[in-house]
């Protein structure tokens, strides 16, 4: 057997924990390649990982070396064998395009002599990829160009030839990554790619014609025309009116096929040359998820979706994707977490911060995370802070990655989970507005994405509720009613348009009996902006744009805020905000469930009276919290599982001026509201197994003193008996 399950990869008869180690045995002197195994397995691994550059293989067309007979360091095939007498099972990323701070992201340069196959920004110039780590930035091919596809092809052959021994079921090689973080070599905005003649004359007019089937069905925005292949696509934006957008929401969906249309010819290639074994695609780390890839169509049970984690980035984008992307894949895992950084230049090495590195580590694991590959373990140049160096010399963040793997062993961190009653949906299409809407009078949708969605996470965690996030579009079965059983609240975006489909689906689950937080402009057309009120039909409302800064009274609690509009009729519901003579929020039973509407920014961002509001209406909706701590930036996450409770305390107070002082805060926790009937109680440090806090139930729930310092990040186990 093969497979993903309950968040354990399972190869064979044989069940692993989904934590791995990179190693690039192209950068690292054969003669360290067993050091660094024994002390990869010694801190507690049992898979590696490694990419594979196409450029070092195939330096000439049909000229393949994996075995180094003129260097070393294509010996691929010693490298697998070797790691297949220490016992590990791989992962390999074998691309085409791996980026890894190495040249050209591995493709070999000779595929751009022809330039018929290169990408082409929207002024029709060649378009660069996006490497880091100092390297030059390297020709982005056309990703479904046939002449790029017919390379792909002979590379993957000669690969497989060469390792097919290694591969499942005869070898470790178990998960094969499929290129790498596809985003058009990072060039992800509406406008950056790809105009190749391939793409835009072939590509573009098919997919319309499968969309729309005939020319007579397209929307009035594409103009009159008798054939698909007389549309091209945009270039910039020109937006005199709303349903403008129809073509450049088309653009972005056309790429997202596109996308998924190249993952599909990849993994086709691999299964017809006979190998059996599981794949990953890595989901692009972009913030605002521009591209639209129907990653529900890639995801299946031999191929898997994982979430890059870098260094910069920072806890609240880190728990929104991570949250999202188990809800998007079922699962939490990370085919990249950076263990370290990459830099420019190996004559100026600059200092890491391993504190910010555990910390990176921790918040990932408080947000849900249950798996990941450690991005690099093993250093090499251009890479700074890995837990070994090249030589196997061991660094700072080794002995505290072994002992969060013996924890994953003892504690089995994968099977732990969290509760939670509140949901965040997201709406894709107001995400692409951070690149499409800078006009037309959708201006207020990006606020409503990056300033009230965004912070409505740091306030809950603030408040010490956990939060679910959720695709609104998604066709998997999340949005069904009987997914939503443990989920009381949901907070949902809404603005002036808004498909058929989410309108009735929202509908329903207020109906059938969920509470649901509407935040916004209530819509009035559909995707293809036709005239479309089911929701405010159904709500007995409607509102009126008004945006601009304002004065919130609601219940007894006054503040500032950011206003979108107001609420123009409310109908029978019952009005609980008003900027000056105007109601701004409104609330209303509704079936078996309820609704409340906002037409302001509802997060609080640390202000006292919007955060009290927010406080009183999860309140007086039930919604509870076993968790409580003193400081607001101080977030406090539990996940439990048979036996017992882990426990995270994460300070999110990164301003520097700060970084020296320590601060005492308390944190309290109803154990009995987590299963737990014990007297006695004992906190485990899982990076100080000789550090532990005797205490009982009685006083964590009145509440704990614990000392905290600038990035800190505090991981304590808690045994049930």
């Amino acid at each position: 057997m093969l497979g993903f399950v309950d968040n354990k990869f399972i190869i064979g008869r044989d069940e692993f924990s989904p934590i791995s180690a990179e190693i690039h045995y192209f950068r690292v002197q054969k003669r360290y390649w067993s050091i660094c195994f024994e002390r990869i397995k010694k801190a507690g691994f049992r898979i590696i990982s490694s990419s594979v550059p196409w450029n070092l293989h195939e330096e000439q067309p049909g000229k393949f070396d994996f075995q180094g007979f003129d260097n070393p360091f294509k010996d691929l095939v010693v490298f697998l064998e070797l790691a297949r007498e220490f016992g590990f099972k791989i992962i390999l990323r074998p691309g085409p395009w791996i980026k890894s701070e190495w040249s050209g992201g591995g493709l070999p340069s000779y595929i751009f002599s022809d330039e018929s196959l290169i990408a082409r920004n929207n002024s029709g110039g060649l378009l660069m990829a996006n490497n880091s780590g100092g390297v030059k930035p390297s020709y982005q091919p056309s990703y479904l160009h046939p002449k790029y596809i017919s390379h792909v092809k002979r590379y993957i052959g000669g690969l497989v030839e060469a390792i097919q021994n290694y591969i499942f079921p005869k070898g470790p090689v178990f998960l094969i990554q499929l290129d790498n973080e596809i985003t058009f070599g990072g060039n992800d905005k509406l406008f950056d790619a790809d105009y190749n003649s391939y793409f835009v004359n072939e590509l573009y007019p098919a997919f319309l014609e499968n969309k729309y089937e005939h020319a007579k069905n397209l929307p009035s925005c594409y103009g009159k025309t008798r054939s698909f292949n007389n549309i091209a696509p945009p270039v910039e934006l020109v937006l005199k009116k709303p349903d403008e957008l129809i073509q450049y929401f088309d653009w972005l969906e056309f790429k997202g096929n596109v996308l998924e249309n190249y993952i599909t010819i990849l993994r086709d290639r691999w299964e017809s040359m006979g190998v059996g074994c599981m794949f990953s695609v890595t989901i692009p780390s972009s913030k605002d998820y521009i591209i639209p890839v129907p990653w529900e169509k890639i995801r299946s049970d031999r191929t898997i979706l994982g979430t890059p984690i870098d260094s910069s980035d920072d806890i609240n984008h880190i728990s929104r994707k991570l949250r999202l992307n188990q809800n998007l894949t079922g699962y939490c895992w990370s085919s990249q977490l950076a263990a370290g950084a990459p830099h420019n230049s190996d004559s100026h090495i600059p200092s890491i911060d391993y504190r910010k590195q555990r910390f990176l580590l921790i918040s990932s694991l408080a947000a849900g995370l249950k798996g990941l590959n450690y991005y690099m373990f093993v250093g090499r140049n251009l890479w700074v802070g890995s837990p070994l160096d090249e030589d196997g010399t061991v660094n700072q963040s080794y002995d505290y990655i072994r002992k969060l793997n013996l924890a994953y062993d003892v504690i089995d961190i994968s099977s732990t989970k969290s509760k939670s009653a509140i949901a965040i949906g997201i709406y894709k299409p107001y995400q692409w507005f951070n690149q499409i809407a800078t006009k037309g009078g959708f201006d207020y949708i990006n606020d409503l994405v990056n300033q009230t969605f965004s912070h409505l996470t740091l306030d809950f965690g603030g408040l010490s509720y956990n939060y679910d996030i959720y695709d609104l579009e998604s066709s998997s079965e999340i949005m069904r009613l009987d997914e939503f059983n443990e989920k009381k609240i949901m907070f949902v975006p809404c603005a002036e348009i808004m498909s058929d489909e989410l309108q009735k689906k929202l509908v329903e689950l207020i109906t059938g009996g969920m509470t649901v937080v509407l935040i916004g402009i209530l819509p009035k057309y559909n995707m293809l902006f036709k005239p479309s009120r089911i929701l405010s039909k159904n709500l007995g409302l409607s509102a009126k744009i008004s945006y601009g800064s304002a004065h919130i009274t609601a219940n007894d609690f006054s503040f500032k805020s950011l206003q979108y509009g107001y609420i123009q009729n409310k109908g029978t519901a019952k009005a609980i905000a008003k900027a000056g003579a105007r109601v701004v929020g409104a609330y209303k039973k509704l079936g078996k469930g309820k609704f409340y509407y906002f037409t302001y920014d509802l997060s609080a961002k640390s202000e006292s009276g919007k955060l009290g509001f927010l406080k009183e209406l999860l309140d007086e909706n039930n919604i509870t919290t076993p968790v409580s701590c003193s400081d607001p930036q101080i977030q406090v996450v539990i996940h439990t599982n048979d036996k017992g409770m882990l426990l995270y305390i994460l300070n999110t107070d990164l301003n520097p001026s700060t970084n020296v002082s320590t601060k005492k805060v308390v944190v309290a926790i109803d154990l009995s509201q987590v299963g737990f009937r014990q007297a006695k109680v004992v906190l485990h440090d899982i990076f100080d197994p000789e550090a532990k806090i005797n205490t009982s139930s009685q006083a964590f729930k009145e509440g704990l003193i614990f000392e905290i310092g600038h990035l800190d990040a505090r991981l304590y186990f808690i045994p049930k008996k």
